[in-house]
């Protein structure tokens, strides 16, 4: 199993690093800076894993997402909750931990005690797994469940989508 875990994470990161991030919406970057310069603190969890930080804040950049720029923290440190999680630059690198225990771990580590939390997620459970975490410290909370990616998943086309990961993969070699 081992092996297997190697290769496929092998494989996830060489696509990371081919591939360019594109935002959900066209007025994300903005939306984003606009925040940024009202002095609200603007920061990212992601499941991602700290292996691929450098490439992911790397994408962020290039379509004009600095969370540096906004968040409560400087500098980069770990967490752990299940497994071990990096914080970098603005972004929580959760590696598969609940997103709303390691949250509090980093804002507990930093002695930030916001009055409000809004977060969005294009996962349900996530942002309900924050929820959860928030209520419980008494903190005032807005959780969206962004959802728009999922119809436009739902509408790909699968012949386009087999050609173009048969094309993918022979590029890689896999």
């Amino acid at each position: 199993l081992g092996d297997a875990l190697d290769i496929v994470a092998s494989k996830h990161f060489l696509i990371h690093s081919m591939i360019d991030m594109v935002p959900a919406e066209d007025a994300t970057s903005e939306t984003i800076r606009r925040l940024q310069e009202a002095g609200i603190h603007v920061m990212a969890i992601t499941s991602r894993t700290s292996a691929i930080a450098k490439r992911t804040i790397e994408q962020l950049n290039i379509i004009g997402v600095d969370l540096a720029k906004s968040s409560p923290h400087l500098q980069d440190m770990q967490l752990a909750v299940i497994r071990l999680a990096l914080y970098s630059k603005g972004i929580i690198f959760c590696t598969g931990n609940d997103k709303g225990e390691i949250l509090f771990q980093f804002l507990d580590k930093i002695n930030y005690f916001p009055q409000k939390i809004v977060f969005v997620d294009d996962k349900l459970k996530h942002v309900q797994n924050v929820e959860k975490a928030v209520i419980e410290r008494g903190i005032e909370f807005i959780g969206i469940h962004y959802s728009r990616l999922n119809e436009k998943h739902s509408n790909v086309d699968s012949q386009i989508f087999e050609r173009e990961l048969k094309e993918f993969k022979a590029q890689i070699g896999w």
